[in-house]
């Protein structure tokens, strides 16, 4: 299950198997998460509007945006940094 944080605070839900932590205004997306679904706290967390399902996909580093692009023009972009990605794209675009 997918859960964002709206609140300026940690929040820890204990499950069965191990502690779950939601860092205040993110995304965690984490499948213990949906055995505690159903317990009071969970509901009252979100009653409360401290935390809400997410359904948008989670935010990526502007390096692995890069690393998408340049494999999807068939660049090996193994150890490659951004500044070497951004280079081994603008040559293949050329």
């Amino acid at each position: 299950m997918r859960v964002q944080n709206k609140s300026k605070r940690l929040i820890c839900l204990q499950t069965k198997e191990g502690r779950v932590d939601l860092l205040p205004n993110e995304i965690t997306e984490d499948s213990r998460i949906n055995s505690v679904k159903n317990e009071k706290v969970f509901k009252a967390l979100v009653e409360a509007g401290d935390i809400a399902e997410a359904k948008a996909e989670p935010k990526k580093t502007p390096k692995e945006l890069l690393v998408e692009e340049a494999e999807g023009l068939g660049i090996d972009t193994t150890d490659m940094t951004v500044d070497a990605l951004k280079e081994a794209i603008a040559e293949a675009k050329v």
